[in-house]
């Protein structure tokens, strides 16, 4: 049942069910549910061998420099970016802020962005990234006097 499917993937079982419906889940959940069940998450038709693997969970910090990077390069503004991508002024605002946004406007900004929402997932496996400490802080030095 897509209740199981769920529940065997970590995602909880109305998701599973409510996809199986027809309904909007989280994109997190949903790109995790398909990548499960070999289905492209932006067609919805079975995976073919060129649709990336899902890797985790959606990074949103690094999809919203990619549509801020879209918009800057394109000189596009958020009105342009949201009437082009189909979705609302605020949406793109959200999601050029790191936000979370909904599946639906996740998928149209990705196609927007002309890169398959898997590749906005970090890799699970991957080693957390480095920390860098500045001992001295231009900030914090003393001007001398």
């Amino acid at each position: 049942t897509p209740g199981n499917v769920a529940k065997r993937v970590n995602v909880p079982t109305q998701y599973g069910w409510l996809l199986a419906a027809g309904r909007a889940v989280p994109a997190d959940s949903l790109l995790r549910l398909a990548g499960t069940l070999s289905i492209d998450p932006d067609t919805g038709h079975p995976a073919s061998p060129q649709t990336p693997p899902w890797r985790g969970p959606i990074l949103w910090p690094f999809f919203a420099t990619g549509l801020r990077g879209r918009l800057l390069i394109d000189r596009l503004t958020v009105r342009d970016a949201a009437q082009i991508s189909g979705t609302s002024a605020a949406t793109v605002c959200r999601a050029s802020n790191g936000m979370v946004v909904n599946v639906s406007s996740f998928l149209r900004l990705s196609r927007f962005l002309r890169h398959h929402p898997n590749e906005w997932a970090v890799c699970a496996d991957s080693p957390p990234a480095p920390k860098v400490f500045h001992e001295f802080s231009p900030l914090k030095q003393r001007i001398p006097a």
